[in-house]
């Protein structure tokens, strides 16, 4: 009788158990076997104690129990099996990027509903049938392990690199040298990433003994960046070129990185033992000493990050297996283990930040002074960057949370404590005083809601005619160009000062090699040659989206200048837009809402929406200002015609539109009130563009609205809806 209840248990929990333990962590990394950093083979290495323990507590259980109630447990274990098996293979929902924080639960909790009929019509059929079932629970058994056996085999044999050994993701331990400072000279420069120099005054002002214990430092809050994100922010702080926008990107950076005169570049032909530590950019192009790229999870040791990534695959097969109500559970509990796909970067920027904070501790734990060569030492830290993970105590809160100002600051708030361990462990190594010590954000915080609010701005109400969409947008660009940067050149004395002097980021570079007496061409001044009291012109490029990997340009920026302080809304000014050179502006006619349309737009617009009868769609042009891209040929006049309507206001709507910043007509919309009963038609509005030599190959349009409303059920500044627009040469 023992013999038949072995095999019989040992076929049920290996459904159950292979289910999670063996087929859906197979399914999860031959989905994503480019993203996971170790071989499969070690997953199922650091698994199998689990998996032969929960077998022996289910079998150990089954060979103790009487017989009436050995039957129903088989029924349980074969339910279980069976179910997480559909859950697994069959019923899988698409959740989106979980770890976003921007999956709306209550709009898909039908799923739940789905699932909880699933798993308990299909419970209550097994209980039904319980006396037939159980005679033959292990061949029905048998069947789903060999489908699922032969399966894998088959896919395994497709793609045989799932069983080959990583390389360039594998771990890698770091160098011992990297935690090593010269006893004579070191240049140690730090890039906390995306730390705004408003938040960081911030920090100051609650933190006010960190003046003192920061002596020697200058403080500049009046710096600006070259670009709102990392990628092309890198270039031109190390190795001063500004991206253009006329070269493939890939191109651009290894240019820069491998053939540049980048900071690290310079000083290792110097003769410097260069160190650099990162877990993004491109700084592994160029030449260093030592290098290495900051693993996540970081773990000093590598049997310890085999096991936390395998521990991380074996929780996404356990989602993988649980019903809708069970995934919502998770997710409230902060677990984290919902989704299917490793590749989130959300999840990643959250582990990353995990990462770099155990990096530094490590790093901090770690420093020595057993060099004699100058030392240029390089660390990119990730810890103030999106997204916000930890609480006021600063103890990670086991998921993310939103991306609002409170968040922000106190993410910086805790990163900069930390950092301040590796400042105070400088002077206990008596490496502070005698070393150049920068350390500065690459770009200001990107796109973060209620930027208005943060910034002290001055003037917002001579360059915007109210404090809607329109200045709230110029205050997220406007964050976005204000990292901070702070140096200290050896033996400076006193608490830190605070220079008003107006540097940008590609001061670093002049600054480095002018204390060095190197003489490289360089773009931008010593930040300490700048002279206070001047008004200096300034250059930031602005998109709206990021690069994706495959892209080869930036589908398109904005360039500003800036003459003047950065927090004078006056300073500003847009001096043209640079497209993608693989882009097409030209058309004769745009549909609104349509997919062909969306390349054309800019600011200012809203989402496709479609009538009631669905056969037109549009957009609502909202706030003061809605802006399009748009080819217009140079030597031909032309009659641009838009079919637009307005809801009431209390006076006549008023549309200016704006080519290239030259007002061309205004037109004054009909007192109509928006309403789908009743009709309500579209008015034609049209312009004649005169021939002009010195258009550029690409047009801005904007137009321009005196008015806009917010509705009852609608928050949005509604100025006018759009359904086509039209460029038709001039009979």
């Amino acid at each position: 009788m023992y013999t038949n209840k072995f095999i019989n248990l040992t076929i049920l929990c290996l459904l159950l158990l292979g289910n999670i333990f063996i087929f859906n962590v197979f399914n999860i990394y031959t989905g994503n076997a480019t993203e996971i950093p170790i071989r499969l083979g070690t997953i199922y290495k650091n698994i199998v104690y689990y998996l032969i323990a929960c077998y022996c507590i289910l079998l150990f259980i089954g060979l103790l129990l009487p017989v009436k109630i050995y039957k129903y447990y088989l029924i349980v274990i074969f339910y279980l099996g069976f179910l997480t098996w559909l859950q697994g293979n069959i019923i899988l929902w698409d959740y989106g990027v979980i770890g976003k924080g921007d999956t709306d639960w209550n709009a898909i909790s039908w799923r739940g509903w789905v699932d909880a009929g699933i798993w308990a019509s299909t419970g209550a059929l097994i209980f039904i049938f319980r006396k037939s079932l159980v005679r033959i629970v292990w061949i029905i058994s048998s069947i789903l392990i060999v489908i699922q056996s032969v399966n894998a085999t088959v896919m395994g044999m497709i793609n045989d690199d799932i069983w080959k050994s990583k390389s360039f993701s594998s771990f890698q331990e770091p160098p011992k040298e990297i935690f090593e400072f010269s006893n004579q000279e070191n240049i140690i420069h730090i890039i906390l990433d995306e730390l705004q120099s408003t938040v960081f005054k911030r920090v100051l002002k609650e933190n006010e003994s960190y003046f003192k214990e920061l002596e020697g430092f200058a403080f500049f809050p009046e710096t600006t960046g070259s670009f709102p994100t990392t990628q092309m922010s890198l270039p031109a702080i190390l190795g001063g070129e500004i991206y253009q926008n006329d070269e493939e990107i890939e191109s651009f950076l290894t240019k820069t990185f491998k053939n540049g005169n980048t900071i690290a570049n310079v000083l290792f032909n110097k003769g410097y033992d260069v160190d650099i530590m990162y877990s993004v950019g491109y700084y592994h192009r160029g030449k260093f000493s030592n290098g290495y790229s900051i693993p996540v999870p970081y773990v000093a040791k590598k049997e310890d990050f085999e096991k936390i990534n395998s521990n991380m695959i074996f929780q996404l097969a356990i989602g993988r297996s649980v019903p809708h109500y069970l995934k919502v559970f998770i997710n409230k509990n902060k677990l984290n283990i919902l989704s299917a796909e490793v590749n989130d970067r959300n999840s990643f920027e959250a582990m990353r930040q995990l990462a770099h904070q155990d990096f530094l501790n490590d790093f901090i734990a770690r420093m020595n002074v057993e060099r004699s060569k100058p030392v240029y030492k390089f660390i990119h830290i990730n810890t103030p960057h999106y997204p916000a993970v930890v609480d006021g105590n600063c103890n990670y809160v086991g998921g993310l949370l939103p991306w609002t100002w409170p968040h922000i600051h106190n993410q910086a708030r805790c990163s900069f404590a930390q950092f301040m361990l590796f400042i105070r462990r400088l002077k206990e190594l008596d490496i502070y005083d005698r070393s150049l010590i920068i350390f500065h954000g690459d770009h200001g915080y990107f796109k973060v809601p209620d930027s208005l609010k943060e910034l002290p701005l001055i003037n917002v109400e001579e360059r915007f005619s109210d404090l809607g969409i329109e200045a709230e947008r110029f205050a997220q660009l406007v964050c976005s160009s204000l990292p901070t940067m702070a140096i200290k050149l050896p033996y400076a004395k006193g608490p830190m000062k605070i220079l008003n002097t107006q540097t940008t980021l590609t001061d670093i570079r002049p600054t480095i090699f002018s204390y060095l007496n190197i003489s490289i061409p360089t773009i931008g001044e010593s930040a300490f040659e700048v002279n206070p009291s001047k008004t200096r012109e300034r250059h930031f490029a602005y998109y709206e989206e990021m690069a994706k990997p495959d892209d080869k340009y930036y589908y398109g920026m904005t360039r500003y200048t800036i003459k003047g302080s950065a927090f004078d809304s006056l300073s500003w000014q847009e001096v043209g837009e640079v497209h993608s050179p693989l882009a097409d502006y030209s058309a004769e006619l745009l549909k609104f809402g349509t997919k062909d349309s969306a390349r054309f737009l800019r600011a200012g617009w809203s989402t496709k929406e479609v009538d009631p009868t669905k056969t037109s769609t549009y957009i609502w042009a909202l706030g003061e200002k809605a802006s399009l891209l748009l080819e217009i040929p140079k030597n031909k006049s032309f009659v641009l015609q838009a079919r637009v309507k307005t809801i009431k206001f209390a006076k006549p709507q008023s549309i200016t539109l704006r080519i290239d910043g030259k007002e061309i007509k205004t037109w004054q919309l009909s007192e109509l009130a928006a309403s789908w009963e009743q009709p309500w038609p579209w008015e034609v509005v049209s312009a004649t563009i005169k021939p002009d030599e010195s258009r550029p190959k690409v047009s801005k349009i904007d137009f321009l609205f005196s008015q806009s409303a917010v509705l009852p059920n609608d928050p949005r500044p509604l100025s006018a809806l759009f359904e086509s627009l039209s460029l038709k040469p001039l009979n």
